[in-house]
């Protein structure tokens, strides 16, 4: 090979949270998720049982932008930050399982989900917030 390939990225979806593109499946079945956020909108608002591998823990990478987080956990303990990578410095989110999770985009941002393997939406292990209040009185 005498040069560079570039190629442009798949485009996934957009909704009213903005646009998301994957990156075509490595070989090795790995995948990244660029999903970008405009200012204001609101993401998850779901939690994960740990059936897809990559869910278990969710890995999340803030590349640029300042969001606010906000968890749960099934004892009802809530915690809520800024993350900030602004000033250039990514910020690595780890997400446990039965974790509920919302992010808001307090600047425009992008932030990259890596997976071991592609994503499966039939088996998306995604859970909104009414089968966690069940999970929270268990």
């Amino acid at each position: 090979m005498t040069t560079s390939i570039i190629v442009p990225l798949s485009h996934a979806s957009e909704t009213e949270r903005g646009k998301t593109t994957f990156v075509d499946t490595f070989p090795d079945g790995r995948q990244v998720i660029y999903c970008f956020r405009k200012q204001g909108q609101k993401f998850g608002g779901h939690y994960h049982k740990g059936d897809d591998p990559n869910r278990h823990p969710e890995i999340l990478l803030l590349v640029t932008g300042k969001i606010r987080w906000e968890t749960e956990d099934t004892a009802g303990r809530k915690m809520s930050t800024v993350v900030d990578a602004s000033q250039g410095v990514p910020q690595k989110i780890t997400v446990p399982r039965y974790m509920l999770h919302n992010g808001e985009a307090l600047t425009n941002c992008v932030y990259v989900e890596v997976r071991d393997r592609p994503f499966d939406p039939h088996k998306s292990d995604t859970f909104g917030p009414d089968e966690f209040e069940k999970e929270k009185n268990k």
